[in-house]
């Protein structure tokens, strides 16, 4: 069961960019005056960075990437990491990102913010429980799950304005996508398109 859709973000120093100039999909981060100021989470650190790039191909084609790579971005070893140096001014944009690693840095008073373009995927949570028979306590794993899928401990877990929850699905971005299997099975082409 889902209890949690975290949409892949754009994240933005707000020092370094204007509200006005703030792209607002995917290749508006392709203008050539973005140049050398992104910071790219590295795509091999995380499979769940695989979903996000196998919507850009199929909805931009590989040419995207390529593009990408003449913006001369600079390579960073995961999320965290990626929105501090945005944070310490090393940078303009940073994504694909989730909430949980931009939040860590932001609460800190980093000066940075979100945009979720309207075509977006993201990383989704579940639920998962042992078989009760090797649990050492059943009832209470099944009724923590069973408030996390309630109305009331879903609104508990998603209590942040940037993840929506899933019983008002109205905050979700117009075009999201969700993560499919076949999106791993893209990893070596991924990775090849990037250079790796």
């Amino acid at each position: 069961a889902i209890v949690q859709i975290q949409p892949f973000l754009l994240v933005y120093n707000t020092e370094n960019v204007k509200p006005a100039d703030l792209p607002r999909t995917w290749p508006d981060l392709l203008d050539p005056k973005w140049k050398r100021r992104i910071l790219l989470p590295d795509p091999r650190t995380a499979d769940a960075y695989m979903s996000f790039w196998a919507m850009i191909l199929e909805n931009f084609g590989p040419d995207y990437i390529a593009r990408l790579r003449a913006q001369e971005y600079r390579l960073v070893a995961g999320g965290v990491v990626a929105n501090q140096n945005l944070a310490a001014g090393e940078g303009s944009f940073v994504f694909p990102q989730i909430w949980d690693a931009v939040s860590v840095v932001r609460d800190k008073g980093g000066p940075i913010a979100t945009f979720t373009p309207d075509l977006t995927t993201g990383v989704e949570l579940q639920v998962m429980l042992t078989h009760r028979a090797k649990a050492k306590h059943p009832a209470a794993a099944r009724l923590f799950a069973n408030y996390l899928m309630s109305r009331e401990g879903n609104l508990v877990i998603n209590n942040d304005a940037n993840t929506p929850n899933i019983y008002d699905l109205g905050q979700m971005p117009k075009q999201y996508r969700p993560p499919v299997q076949g999106d791993l099975d893209r990893r070596a082409e991924v990775l090849r398109l990037f250079g790796f």
